[in-house]
């Protein structure tokens, strides 16, 4: 895997600032934004696992988020689709293998604003843009959201369900690949 050179990844946050994220987080980590058109933000995310379904909507239901079933009118969205100005508020991002439950997106998790993306076998939550709304930053504002939130996964025992895979990724400034942020 290859790094990010300093440049980049200190082009939007100090080292010592990031170094201080890096130290102070258990669940979550520093996500450098790629910068091309997937994964274009910086962010903080955590990854937790799940079994099946059931144990899906049991820990969702922990931080008080419900999926949804689509209604009659909505159209799961298909990259490959093509699709009519009329049809555009119809569509919804569907959960991969239920294409009858939508994605959670936006939603509120102990009084905070995040994003969840419920993937394969596990979920991600991620913090943006607490400090002005623009989910393409992040700063000391997210960074503490990320601390109370933090607090709760500590209260419901999730350090045993985080999903490690999270530092494989190329953006994640993880242990592994910046052990000297650490």
């Amino acid at each position: 895997m290859s790094k990010f050179t300093e440049e980049r990844l200190f082009q939007n946050h100090t080292k010592e600032q990031i170094m201080h994220w890096c130290q102070h987080l258990n669940f979550f980590h520093f996500m450098r934004a790629r910068g091309a058109h997937y994964c274009e933000s910086d962010s903080f995310c955590a990854h937790f696992s799940y079994s099946n379904l059931d144990d899906l909507n049991q820990k969702l239901g922990q931080l008080g988020v419900t999926l949804k079933t689509l209604d009659k009118n909505s159209i799961p969205f298909d990259p490959f689709g093509s699709y009519s100005i009329d049809d555009l508020d119809k569509i919804k991002y569907t959960i991969q293998g239920n294409n009858n439950l939508e994605q959670p997106q936006e939603v509120i998790v102990f009084d905070q604003k995040v994003h969840i993306w419920v993937q394969q076998s596990c979920f991600e939550i991620s913090i943006s843009g607490s400090k002005n709304d623009s989910n393409y930053e992040v700063s000391d504002k997210d960074f503490e959201v990320c601390l109370d939130l933090e607090k709760e996964f500590e209260r419901l025992d999730w350090q045993q369900h985080l999903d490690s895979d999270i530092t494989n990724h190329a953006h994640c400034i993880s242990r592994k690949l910046y052990p000297e942020l650490y």
